[in-house]
């Protein structure tokens, strides 16, 4: 979304420039991605008027213009149809640079002198428009310089998807009137109705009210297609669409001050003079206006005219009876159309249309009306048309505000302020919601132009919005850290990960809640905690070890065929400490080795994981942790081997365990094969590492040999 900063002017009045405005609108929520001129061309460019437009003597396309630059009179070879005596023009003087680089310089067009150029729009790239000059509105002063014809910042805004109000020069206009304390009014735009009644022409029937809850039209006769002048070319621009024809760029101007899209189908072309609104049936196919045949999904809302699908209700017109340069009478549109609906449509058919991207986030249901009361006015201005007498407007089940409660006391226990219900009140009030006060609550009734506020939490974010972000104290809560305190130097867990990525392991990863009976296997004596409010029956109570979890992960590997694998896990355990009392928290390492000791290979005979190769794992680490060797200590545990088990310990403090998986254990999880498990207190390591290695420098001095012969008595 973007639009024009003096297009804003004119609807609130205000006097910060462009790039504050935008950091203030920003700090609001309603963020401006980037700020830039209209136009950027030199200076010496100017307004002109043509006081004599006679044919080209050698050329019968190129006219010879005298135009009136405020300081003289100059000679123009121009080739535009649309050069004329009395218009306004941009003129271009000789030794001008253009906004591509080209330098205008005088010379003679097939024999006549011409005395630098009357531009286009594509000339000064304001637009993609280059087969006409542009015409400046005829109180433009003689010799006006380029920055007041053009000057003009266009603001482009990054608008969050809840946000469809600001998707509208008037939604904008709304949060900057909240933003300076200037209410915005939506200006009021006379309609004069000419002719018969508008019944009398067209009727509307609407077979799909659950897609299509509002639709109203306007037929406006008389009208002669040409080029937009150019202030409205300019808001075209401004709201990032190319100017095409005045009927065309009034309705783009239009949903893009209002926010309401509308649509101008050609009245003569329709076969019947009606509008029935209907859903289509599976298969029907349709061709869009970019000249593409759709095969049709059910439940599209479509708009007929009674024989022939004339448009894709909310999404896009047809071919059939598209707006060309000899469309005389136009049947102008104006509805709302359900938003899931119109989602599904253009993504079952991958079209994207302004008007899509509008109608699915939720349009004003009750901006239809004034919307299309504001285009049928310009198009009569404009086109040199009429207005039949009346509008034909269903809408069968009308669409109310929303009420809503807001608790001043709730409403800062959230944000940490001190405001009272009317300061509350006032804030909401200033960006168009009906709100009022009665004690410690405000009564909110949201306008149908936000769609986004549903709940109370929804304007206790208006009011922090409003009230400044910025300005909402910082203040500690609670107690404690949102964070625990590591319980061993996070280093030694770095270095346990690269020794074992480096040798040949790989990390799991698991939940730290599971089914106690599992965690029984290993630590009998132990009842692990249980979880309040448990996911499920698999995750109800707190891990006490994470052998269970090693040996969950090595059925799985072999179930799926998976045989030779080394892996490590990093975890958090808890163990109990009575009732009444938090589990102690421990991080631990687990190792688990299964398959063959070696890569398999066709030379020599597979030797499957032993004690020895755990063993040595275990050693290895230990080592590149700077600890001292280990010894092992036979024990008895529920769910390793007996014989095959041993206690690990360091300078005679006990580190861990290790050994093999027991056969009973193993029922458990249906292991069949051979596994080897470990398990380390991180903790524990840490406390007995020894101290870093001392540095000692070398000689400064190279060594030198020497060779002595001695000479001593033979005595």
């Amino acid at each position: 979304m973007q639009t024009s900063y003096y297009w804003l002017r004119e609807l609130v009045a205000f006097d910060q420039d462009a790039d504050t405005l935008a950091d203030e609108l920003t700090a609001t929520g309603t963020a401006v991605q980037w700020v830039k001129p209209l136009w950027t061309a030199g200076s010496d460019i100017r307004a002109v008027r043509v006081t004599a437009c006679d044919r080209h003597p050698s050329a019968d396309r190129l006219s010879v213009c005298r135009i009136d630059t405020g300081d003289g009179e100059r000679t123009v070879v121009c080739g535009a149809p649309n050069a004329r005596v009395d218009m306004m023009a941009v003129w271009v003087p000789p030794g001008s640079t253009l906004p591509d680089g080209t330098v205008v310089e005088s010379r003679a067009v097939r024999g006549v002198e011409s005395d630098g150029m009357l531009c286009s729009e594509a000339e000064l790239e304001l637009s993609h428009d280059g087969d006409t000059i542009i015409e400046l509105p005829a109180d433009v002063e003689v010799g006006s310089p380029a920055e007041q014809l053009f000057d003009d910042q266009i603001l482009s805004f990054e608008l969050t998807p809840n946000r469809p109000d600001c998707m509208a020069t008037f939604g904008i206009a709304r949060e900057v009137g909240a933003l300076v304390g200037t209410p915005f009014r939506i200006p009021e735009y006379p309609r004069q109705d000419e002719g018969k009644a508008l019944g009398d022409a067209v009727r509307i029937g609407v077979e799909d009210p659950e897609g299509c809850p509002r639709y109203a039209v306007a037929l406006i006769e008389g009208l002669q297609v040409g080029p937009s002048p150019w202030w409205l070319k300019q808001r075209v621009l401004a709201g990032g669409m190319r100017p095409i024809n005045n009927l065309v760029d009034v309705t783009n101007m239009v949903m893009m001050e209002t926010g309401q899209p509308l649509h101008a189908f050609d009245y003569d072309k329709m076969a019947r003079k009606e509008i029935v609104v209907r859903a289509s049936k599976a298969g029907e196919k349709f061709t869009t206006l970019d000249d593409k045949e759709h095969t049709l999904p059910e439940d599209v809302v479509l708009i007929t005219d009674g024989q022939e699908t004339v448009a894709l209700g909310g999404v896009m017109g047809g071919l059939n009876s598209e707006v060309d340069a000899s469309t005389t009478t136009v049947l102008l549109e104006s509805a709302y159309f359900d938003p899931r609906r119109t989602r599904r449509t253009r993504k079952a058919l991958g079209i994207d249309s302004e008007a899509a991207l509008r109608f699915e986030k939720g349009t004003d249901p009750n901006m239809v009306p004034y919307a299309l009361d504001r285009a049928a006015h310009l198009l009569a201005e404009l086109g040199g048309g009429t207005v039949r007498a009346g509008t034909l407007d269903v809408y069968p089940e009308p669409i109310v505000p929303r009420s809503l409660t807001l608790r001043a006391d709730r409403t800062n226990q959230i944000l940490g302020l001190r405001l009272t219900a009317d300061q509350m009140q006032d804030y909401l009030r200033s960006i168009a919601l009906k709100a009022d006060a009665r004690d410690r609550e405000v009564r909110v009734r949201v306008p149908t132009f936000r769609p986004d506020l549903e709940r109370e939490i929804d304007l206790v974010e208006e009011v922090a919005r409003l009230y400044g972000y910025e300005r909402i104290p910082i203040r500690e809560q609670g107690g404690g850290r949102l964070y625990d305190t590591p319980d061993h130097d996070p280093s030694v867990e770095q270095a346990i990960h690269r020794f074992l990525a480096g040798n040949g392991f790989n990390e799991i990863v698991t939940s730290s809640m599971g089914r106690p009976e599992y965690y029984r296997v290993f630590a009998s004596e132990l009842e692990p905690v249980s979880v309040a409010n448990p996911l499920s029956a698999d995750l109800s109570h707190l891990r006490t070890g994470l052998l269970a979890d090693m040996a969950a992960t090595a059925a799985h590997n072999f179930n799926h065929r998976n045989l030779d694998w080394r892996l490590y896990n990093i975890g958090t355990v808890f163990i109990p400490r009575g009732a009444g009392k938090a589990p102690h928290e421990e991080q631990r390492l687990a190792l688990a080795l299964a398959g063959a000791a070696a890569p398999r290979h066709w030379a020599t005979a597979d030797a499957p994981v032993s004690w020895y190769d755990l063993r040595g794992c275990v050693e290895d680490l230990l080592r590149s942790l700077r600890l001292t060797a280990p010894s092992y200590e036979p024990c008895e545990h529920p769910g390793l081997m007996r014989g095959e088990h041993f206690i690990i310990q360091i300078d005679g403090t006990d580190v861990g365990t290790a050994g093999r998986l027991d056969p009973k254990a193993a029922r458990v999880w249906d292991i069949k094969e051979d596994l080897w498990l470990a398990e380390l207190s991180l903790p524990a390591l840490v406390d007995l590492r020894r101290d870093e290695p001392k540095h000692h420098a070398l000689p400064r001095h190279p060594g030198v040999m020497r060779d002595l012969a001695l000479v001593v008595d033979e005595s």
